[in-house]
């Protein structure tokens, strides 16, 4: 049972703390009630056996039939062996074999052996006469020709020891089964934790069942604990690639808006001073920086979304030449209009691509604008396309640089 213990501090402060049970205690406890009631049902059905036997089986009439039994394997135990009234040792060697039989020997009315002495020739043993058994019957056996009397006491030991060994053993199993009984309800709790946390791989708004009172509890609390933490840590985590993924798009926004009108009225004034080289010199370098201002920040911003967890890449299904057509070659008929010698090695590239539009647009115009400033123009372009493991392969060589992307 949980107790509650109350702290009040001189400044107010109030602290409560539980004194929880452990399963050390708890499993002594349970020994120890298993212990008890096996040892009582034991203890109660030994002397209810040992009563009934008394009673039903070990009678008057059993008894003697054992007597006279054991009389007559005496006595041929006695003639078989020649023992003579002056040496009656042997006989200790017959009554060690019977453990439910107890003899005396009477010649001439005094005590010549005794199960618990043995033969009673020294003064040490008590004195008996064959007046002291007056109530009892006795048997005769011969010895040498000559008559002594046996008094004997028997009784049948051996239902009894079996009813015992029997309820010894129902006793011992009655306490496994008490102890599993009770550890089997904390191996049940281990297998419902084990489960949920099987769960918790794949959800985290499993619950932990809490339940109990000792150190299984504390450890089912505290993984209930652990994963309050991580949900709580994974919205806040979520919250800020929101913020950050808003910023970022403000930013851009904020970013290309204004540039895009520098880029216009550079464009516009350039038109207009075709005749002043200097001044059209100055402008296509502030172009040519505003471009580059334009394209890294709009690498900026997809390097951004394509690293953030919140940014999910969609699919379409596309005709792959189609995709060619739009994608490589509208970029090399500009090129050839320019006189540019383009080499095409095409395969047959009928298929359907999953791909995402925007991203392979943006790398298709990354691969002609690098194209358009770093390649040989005057050499020769060789394009290939083929399907290559279940992907369309394009490949683009110049004689400066070596472009190569699979889709």
């Amino acid at each position: 049972m949980e107790q509650s213990i109350l702290k009040i501090f001189g400044d107010g402060g109030i602290v409560l703390r539980n004194k929880r049970t452990t399963l050390r205690k708890e499993l002594v406890l349970l020994c120890f009630i298993a212990f008890a009631i096996s040892f009582s049902v034991y203890k109660i059905g030994s002397n209810l056996a040992a009563h009934t036997i008394s009673k039903y089986y070990n009678t008057e009439k059993h008894i003697q039939y054992l007597e006279k039994k054991y009389i007559q394997e005496l006595q041929e135990y006695i003639q078989e062996n020649n023992i003579f009234l002056d040496d009656l040792s042997l006989v200790d060697d017959w009554i060690f074999g019977k453990d439910d039989v107890y003899i005396k020997l009477f010649y001439k009315g005094n005590l010549i052996y005794d199960t618990l002495y043995g033969i009673t020739d020294y003064s040490e043993v008590p004195t008996e006469k064959i007046q002291n058994y007056s109530e009892i019957d006795f048997y005769p056996l011969k010895v040498e020709d000559k008559e002594i009397k046996a008094v004997i006491f028997c009784y049948d030991f051996v239902v009894e020891n079996y009813c015992k060994n029997v309820i010894l053993i129902f006793s011992f199993l009655l306490f496994l089964a008490i102890l599993l009984c009770g550890v089997k309800k904390k191996i049940n709790y281990l297998a419902i934790m084990s489960n949920e946390i099987k769960k918790l791989t794949e959800d985290l708004n499993t619950k932990i069942t809490l339940k109990g009172n000792d150190e299984i509890y504390q450890v089912a609390q505290g993984i209930d604990e652990l994963r309050k933490s991580i949900i709580s840590e994974i919205e806040q985590e979520k919250e800020a690639y929101n913020s950050n993924i808003a910023l970022v798009t403000t930013l851009s926004h904020d970013i290309k808006t204004p540039l895009t009108s520098v880029i216009s009225y550079i464009e516009l004034v350039s038109e207009k001073i075709k005749d002043d080289e200097q001044s059209l010199e100055f402008l296509n370098i502030a172009l040519s920086k505003a471009m580059y201002l334009r394209r890294l920040t709009k690498e900026l911003f997809e390097h951004f979304l394509l690293k953030s967890q919140a940014y999910n890449i969609t699919f379409e299904k596309v005709n792959a030449n189609e995709l060619v057509v739009q994608m490589v070659e509208e970029n090399l008929l500009d090129l050839e209009a320019k006189g540019v010698s383009v080499v095409r090695n095409i395969k047959d590239i009928t298929s359907t691509l999953s791909v995402n539009i925007e991203l392979v647009y943006s790398v298709f115009e990354n691969i002609f604008s690098n194209l358009y400033k770093y390649a040989d123009l005057k050499q020769c372009i060789k394009v290939q396309y083929q399907i290559k493991k279940e992907y369309l392969e394009i490949s683009i060589e110049n004689t400066k640089n070596s472009v190569k992307f699979c889709i």
